[in-house]
C-alpha cells in the first residue's frame, strides 16, 4: 500500500504567482505525487495487487477561487491504467486540519476562501487520523 500525502498550497490569483511558486507547488504536489506512484506501480503490477491512496484537499475536486495552480493533480487517469491489474486508486480528502502546513497556505489565501473555510471548522490532527485510520483499514 503506497499512502501519499504530499502536498501544499500557495494560494492566489493566477496572474500574481511567481515562477518559484508555481515551480515550488509543481514539485511538491505534483511530482510528489508522481515519483513515488512511478516507483511503486511496477511492484504492484507484477503482484496483480496493490493500494494508492492519495490525499488531497476537497479543493481537488472543485475550483475555489485562489487554489488554481493547485487543481492540476487528479488520480483520474491513474485509476483507469492499473484497474486490470487489481490495483486501486483511492483519494483521501481530509478535512482543514490544525497543521503547519495549513498555517502556511493561510498566509496567502484570499479572502474568498478563508471565509468558505471558517464554515468547516478547523480539525485537530487527533480528529483527522481516526476517520482516515478506519478508511484505510477497509480497503486492506
Amino acid at each position: 500500500m503506497l499512502v501519499n500525502c504530499a502536498g501544499q498550497a500557495i494560494c492566489g490569483r493566477v496572474e500574481d504567482f511567481t515562477d518559484q511558486q508555481v515551480k515550488t507547488l509543481i514539485d511538491t504536489n505534483f511530482l510528489g505525487t508522481f515519483y513515488p506512484i512511478k516507483a511503486i506501480v511496477p511492484k504492484f503490477k507484477e503482484r496483480k495487487e496493490g493500494i494508492i491512496v492519495l490525499t488531497a484537499s476537497q479543493v481537488a475536486l472543485m475550483g475555489m477561487y485562489g487554489y488554481s495552480v493547485i487543481q492540476a493533480r487528479s488520480c483520474g487517469v491513474l485509476l483507469m491504467e492499473v484497474k486490470p491489474y487489481n490495483i486501486s486508486v483511492t483519494l483521501a480528502l481530509p478535512m482543514d486540519t490544525d497543521t503547519l502546513g495549513y498555517e502556511m497556505e493561510n498566509k496567502t489565501k484570499p479572502k474568498e476562501p478563508k471565509l468558505i473555510s471558517a464554515t468547516g471548522g478547523l480539525k485537530t490532527p487527533e480528529e483527522v487520523e481516526k476517520p482516515m485510520d478506519d478508511a484505510l483499514d477497509h480497503l486492506d
